[in-house]
């Protein structure tokens, strides 16, 4: 049921968008669609930004064009903005007026990721440009006032938490970490870097010196288990070691213990449970490079503890986060590996209670993860649905909303698992949607 008419901010606080070129705004909890704004002037005639397989989604080609790649809406429910094609335009919520009030432009290619600062005072973007942005809502000046530069088309952008640090995942898998404070910006390739810290070692030949006594970084875990094997120790875990490079701040290997050079070098205890590691953290990375693995979405829970990332195959990889407080930076220490779906992951969410994470894919489901364990917890489906692009949480973590390619968007009951409402209206697939309500006290 669509309506169009006035409506308030206070009223419409769920937004849709997708290729029918087309935002509507709905009452969540009557399914009413107050007002329809026409999306228009946004030519792109193939959306690249969710790095698909390009024949799979042929289909689509004719259906692109004005298309919605993503929504949000301020946190004073003011405003709604809208990432398309070289622009990010704001709408004004509260007001039957259909053209935006406000239109930043200067973006080469399409927008496809867009959220704001908690109090409102900037906004930031990702786009296919290769490059994220900060763009300042309290100046009159329209062109962004902070650039951050990357090698590949950016799928994802995700502010922390403590709203200092910009997390920007990319098409080519490399997620890259901006200190908006210090401008400070680290790379983590996909499953590719991990520095042990082990109390003593004897396989240390080659090993880069760091500038403490008596500590080395271990900077290539391919040498490491070459070494190992020449000098009588077991391969690591049973997994092919894959050269690494260092890129984030290093873990040592403290006194590694020397031999005679005409002594067989063994490995002692520490090594030998690292080696012996199948699973947990080591098997997470041993399993690098995915060639060309996409990373989809981003996410981090509103308690800043963990991290996740999904990509074009399918699986999710969960960080638990230390620091990010003052002036320490946030350290990543990977946690879990999760086969989520079987085909393209869209998109993963937290719950605003951070016990529950989302993930939707192209294999039409959406499957709910307890993060005390991330384990499944449920998974959404139904025969009419298809790829489920995006999703979002109520604030009492109770209830989800979804979006779809057959054009519905629809609200999903956690505990049961049933659908409790449907948002029916747009012409073909919801790509993006916003939603935003609050927990009223008592």
């Amino acid at each position: 049921m669509c309506n169009d008419g006035q409506g308030t901010a206070e009223q419409v606080i769920l937004a849709t968008g997708g290729y029918d070129h087309s935002i509507k705004l709905w009452q969540a909890h009557t399914g009413v669609c107050q007002r329809t704004v026409q999306h228009t002037d946004s030519k792109e005639p193939y959306r690249t930004g969710r790095k698909v397989n390009r024949s799979i989604f042929m289909w689509y080609n004719k259906s692109v064009y004005q298309q919605v790649n993503a929504l949000d809406i301020t946190p004073d429910k003011q405003l709604i903005a809208a990432a398309g094609y070289q622009h990010i335009r704001m709408y004004d919520l509260s007001s039957t007026n259909p053209s935006p009030v406000i239109n930043y432009e200067g973006v080469s290619k399409n927008v496809t990721g867009v959220g704001f600062q908690e109090e409102g005072k900037w906004m930031y973007t990702g786009g296919e440009d290769c490059s994220a942005r900060i763009w300042d809502l309290r100046s009159r000046n329209l062109q962004c006032q902070r650039i951050f530069q990357v090698s590949a088309p950016v799928n994802c952008v995700c502010l922390h938490p403590n709203q200092a640090e910009l997390v920007v995942g990319d098409q080519s898998g490399v997620i890259h970490l901006w200190d908006l404070k210090t401008d400070h910006n680290e790379q983590l390739v996909m499953m590719l870097d991990r520095q042990f810290r082990l109390s003593r070692c004897p396989v240390k030949k080659n090993l880069k010196s760091s500038s403490t006594r008596n500590q080395v970084k271990v900077s290539d875990l391919s040498d490491l288990a070459c070494q190992g094997r020449k000098r009588g120790a077991r391969n690591l875990g049973g997994h092919r070691a894959t050269r690494a490079k260092s890129l984030g701040s290093s873990s040592t290997i403290q006194g590694c213990r020397s031999t005679p050079e005409n002594q067989v070098r063994r490995p002692c205890k520490d090594h030998l449970a690292l080696m012996k590691l199948k699973t947990s953290v080591f098997s997470f990375f041993c399993q690098i490079p995915e060639a060309e693995a996409s990373i989809q979405d981003i996410a981090i829970d509103p308690e800043g503890l963990h991290m996740a990332a999904v990509n074009n195959r399918g699986h999710c990889y969960i960080w638990s986060l230390t620091g990010g407080v003052g002036e320490e930076p946030t350290k990543l220490n990977p946690k879990q590996k999760i086969d989520a779906h079987m085909r393209y992951a869209l998109k993963c969410k937290f719950s605003p209670d951070s016990n529950l994470l989302v993930t939707t894919s192209a294999d039409m489901t959406v499957r709910i993860w307890k993060t005390s364990n991330f384990t499944l917890m449920r998974e959404l489906k139904l025969e009419a649905q298809r790829w489920v692009w995006d999703a979002a949480f109520s604030a009492d973590s109770t209830y989800i909303l979804t979006a779809s390619s057959d054009g519905v968007a629809r609200l999903w009951n956690v505990e049961t698992g049933t659908v409790e409402r449907e948002y029916s209206g747009h012409q073909k697939a919801i790509t993006s949607l916003a939603f935003r309500d609050e927990l009223v006290k008592e």
